[in-house]
């Protein structure tokens, strides 16, 4: 199976088991507010004041594994004035023909080349949703033990797929890739196996532990932010509604009412506010009179 083809299927697979209508797919994300009394304490609010979410390397994540892979970078086909420019020194045509292997050793023991991808994977920013809204895990890791909020995304069902958030792949290993030194996004748009492999293997394989969360991923398409600790402009139509925290404050919840309050007369929408509680007989989480996430059992369309 082509790599082309696995990513189509990571996307019919695991949006088929999103909260979902006629119209769209529904993903969620969990947030915490800052430290109390800091100045911080309400950045997060930013994401209704600008219709924003923030974009982060991945080496900023909580798992140090995130996006890591083995990367051989294939040099067999380096031209010599790639090579002189790559290791910063001249050398002849001879030299060349007969100590090319040599050079491309030394090559592949210079760090950013031999780091596990480190190096690559600082080159992009990414933020992250999930499909677990009720998971009580993802409350304590992600909304600071139930104490901030959630919001709900909506995603306009379409014949693309590629506007989508991209679904994370689980694995115990690390994926391997055969990097081209020169390789491009130009290389990527024009051949769908290789940008499918690349997708997959550097922006959304994680390790097995991590498959509770039904994670998926949105790349910042538009090159690198200016100020990747800003947050970063999305589509107002993306947001569907908000869900606090069954330990929230009255304090954190007045302002955070006041900051979607603000989002609905700026982008002239309608976000509803819900409330999420704890049952009474078993450990898990509902949201009263929510369309999609009031206990009732919810079936994929």
């Amino acid at each position: 199976m082509s790599y082309f083809d696995i990513l189509k299927k990571a996307y019919t697979e695991q949006y088929a088991q999103t909260y979902q209508d006629d119209e769209y797919y529904y993903l969620y994300k969990h947030f915490s507010y800052g430290v109390k009394d800091s100045k911080l304490e309400f950045k997060v609010l930013d994401s209704f004041y600008n219709s924003s979410l923030l974009f982060s390397k991945p080496n900023a994540f909580n798992d140090p594994f995130d996006c890591l892979s083995l990367i051989d970078y294939d040099f067999s086909k380096i031209k010599k004035h790639e090579l002189e420019d790559l290791l910063g020194k001249s050398m002849t045509n001879k030299y060349f023909k007969l100590y090319k292997d040599v050079e491309i050793r030394k090559l592949k023991d210079l760090p950013h080349v031999k780091n596990w991808g480190d190096y690559r994977r600082n080159g992009f920013h990414l933020t992250c949703f999930n499909n677990s809204p009720l998971h009580i895990l993802m409350w304590s890791h992600y909304a600071c033990n139930h104490e901030g909020f959630m919001v709900e995304f909506k995603f306009k069902k379409l014949k693309d797929y590629r506007h989508l958030p991209v679904p994370v792949i689980y694995s115990n290993d690390f994926p391997k890739l055969k990097y081209p030194y020169n390789a491009s996004s130009k290389m990527c748009l024009e051949n769908n196996d290789v940008g499918a492999e690349y997708l997959i293997k550097l922006f959304s394989n994680k390790a097995e532990c991590w498959s509770y969360e039904n994670e998926f991923r949105m790349l910042n398409i538009k090159g690198n932010l200016v100020n990747p600790k800003e947050p970063y402009e999305i589509e107002s139509d993306l947001f569907s509604s908000v869900i606090f925290g069954n330990k929230v404050s009255e304090r954190r919840k007045d302002e955070t009412i006041k900051a979607i309050s603000a989002f609905n007369h700026k982008y002239d929408k309608h976000i509803k506010i819900y409330d999420a509680k704890m049952k009474d007989d078993k450990y898990e989480l509902f949201v009263p009179n929510h369309p999609r996430l009031d206990g009732k059992e919810f079936k994929a369309i």
